[in-house]
Formats: C-alpha cells, sequence, structure tokens
C-alpha cells in the first residue's frame, strides 16, 4: 500500500500538533513537594497551567496566579521559563515551587507531567477548550 505525499502530510500534521503544547491549558492534579516524594492531590483547587500561542505562559499552582514568557523544544521535550515571572499577590502560597526551574516535560496524550532540575514534579491533564458564552444584555 502507498501512501500519496499529501495523505503523509496531513497525518504527520495532525501528530505534530495534536503533541503540541502550544495553544493548550492543563488542569493541575498532583503537586510533589521539594525535597520529597509524597504527591499532594490538589485537583479540586482548580490549578492551571496554559500554554499561550505567542510564548505566553499563565499558571496558577496556589493562592496566586502567575505569567511569563517560555521557550520549548518540543524534539527534547525541554521547557524554559522566562526569569521575569509577574505574579499577583492576593495571599501567601503554601505550595513551594521553583518555576524558572523548569527543565523538562512529558506528555502523553491526555497527561502532562512538568519537571523541575530537582527532579520536583507536576502531573496535569489536558482541560476541555473553555466555552465563552456570548450573553446578551437584558434591560
Amino acid at each position: 500500500m502507498k501512501l500519496s505525499p499529501l495523505i503523509f502530510f496531513v497525518f504527520l500534521a495532525h501528530f505534530s500538533f495534536a503533541q503540541s503544547l502550544i495553544d493548550t491549558q492543563w488542569q493541575v492534579l498532583e503537586i510533589q513537594q521539594i525535597n520529597s516524594r509524597k504527591m499532594l492531590n490538589v485537583e479540586k483547587n482548580n490549578l492551571f497551567v496554559a500554554f499561550g500561542k505567542n510564548k505566553n505562559i499563565g499558571f496558577n499552582f496556589d493562592v496566586n496566579g502567575c505569567s511569563s514568557t517560555y521557550e520549548i523544544n518540543e524534539d527534547k521535550k525541554t521547557l524554559a521559563i522566562s526569569n521575569e515571572i509577574t505574579c499577583t499577590q492576593a495571599c501567601c502560597d503554601k505550595i513551594s515551587i521553583p518555576y524558572q526551574q523548569f527543565i523538562s516535560y512529558k506528555r502523553k496524550k491526555q497527561k502532562l507531567t512538568l519537571y523541575t532540575k530537582d527532579k520536583q514534579k507536576i502531573v496535569c491533564v489536558l482541560s476541555p477548550p473553555q466555552k465563552i458564552e456570548n450573553k446578551e444584555r437584558q434591560d
């Protein structure tokens, strides 16, 4: 069986897009505490990581939300977050994560694991696209 070049290209493009982190949002399920093997279940806390199209990243691993820029090498599965991170100051975060030290990731279909250089990990699941409701204003 011989595939036409067009069919092969469409298949390859679909496979690459399906595994890309760009323009995806992930719900955080578990966070490994620093210097511990213990995983903290945070599934009910509505925490997230979102990778934007323009190399913008937004994340919330505890009380405060943060944003920055990122560089990703999808071939090597490496991730780098800029040192210039902006975070809200709503309260004190109880979970300590060195954001700038994310160095790699592993994606397996709907599951994403982020790793820091100290082997701390954050386990996430792909979130469905957010629906924006257009509600007409009623006077």
